[in-house]
């Protein structure tokens, strides 16, 4: 359990040798912290990528939008769409990077808040939000795509539905029957590999 005191800002956890894991935000947090730094130097054409979260602003070296793939949860190495973006936060959680696999089950990181064990059918979930539109946007998309990725489908979908111009792409797989899912305002602009 953790006890917070507002007044104190003070955080207590309940019991000696817990800890805090902010893996689900920490590479946005990341992002946000050195977007400053391009802006007191006045860089303003950037990409930024730190495993699953990427942060794009201005143009790429042609003067194009950045081009930015999102990976395949079941293909090694492929991808599962790209899309171009300009002044894009990107965040993608996916149960494919950190598992194991144990008498033939899949083993994940990204936990079911109500039984404590891996998240079942869900693969990947990717958020997609303006930059500009938030204090810290990278830190509030990684969040976002965890809390997605834990809520399943259906409830993450109305999750991103309450986020600001944001758009989403939630990929889930049911008796061995992967279905890609994603935001009305991202059809016409990504090109799906499904296979």
């Amino acid at each position: 359990m953790i006890t917070i005191d507002t007044k104190k800002s003070t955080v207590t956890l309940a019991k000696k040798g817990m800890v805090l894991d902010f893996g689900g935000i920490a590479k946005g947090c990341a992002i946000d912290s050195a977007r400053p730094i391009f802006q007191k130097y006045k860089i303003k054409n950037v990409m930024i990528s730190a495993g699953g979260q990427v942060y794009v602003t201005g143009k790429n070296p042609k003067g194009k939008d950045w081009s930015i793939g999102i990976i395949h949860p079941k293909e090694r190495g492929a991808l599962l769409g790209v899309f171009d973006a300009a002044y894009k936060c990107v965040a993608t959680s996916g149960n494919y990077e950190r598992f194991f696999k144990e008498k033939g089950k899949l083993y994940h990181h990204i936990f079911n808040t109500t039984d404590s064990y891996p998240v079942k059918d869900t693969l990947s979930t990717t958020i997609i939000l303006n930059s500009s539109d938030f204090e810290y946007p990278s830190t509030l998309a990684d969040a976002i795509s965890t809390a997605i990725f834990v809520s399943g489908r259906d409830k993450g979908k109305k999750i991103s539905e309450k986020v600001k111009n944001s758009a989403v792409i939630v990929v889930t797989d049911t008796e061995g029957v992967m279905k890609v899912e994603m935001s009305d305002n991202l059809k016409g602009k990504i090109t799906l590999n499904e296979k």
